[in-house]
């Protein structure tokens, strides 16, 4: 399964490529918005797209609501990465896309 990995900072690409390639999942990287739109509105692209939501060029929400907003785009999850937790937030993700992962603090 290919997983599209996208964020402007290369040490969160690189440990989430490390952890996925691990798993044996091929990753594709972004390291901005309109990259990974590009990326994901390939038809043999990504399945799984892990977004940061703030990004240079286009933020991750507006990637999601750009791929979602394609007729014809494959089946794809969408999860955007963020510390936003505010209410409107989770709702604007939601709204735009994305699907809700509740995480655990350690």
């Amino acid at each position: 399964m290919i997983v599209l990995v996208a964020d402007d900072l290369d040490i969160n690409r690189k440990l989430l490529r490390s952890l996925l390639t691990a798993d044996g999942y091929e990753v594709v990287e972004a390291s901005n918005g309109v990259d990974a739109f590009n990326i994901l509105k390939n038809a043999t692209g990504p399945v799984v797209g892990l977004i940061d939501w703030e990004m240079p060029q286009m933020e991750g929400i507006e990637v999601c609501r750009q791929t979602r907003a394609l007729r014809g785009t494959p089946p794809l999850y969408l999860i955007l990465l963020t510390v936003r937790d505010s209410k409107q937030d989770i709702v604007a993700g939601l709204q735009g896309g994305a699907k809700r992962l509740h995480h655990q603090a350690f």
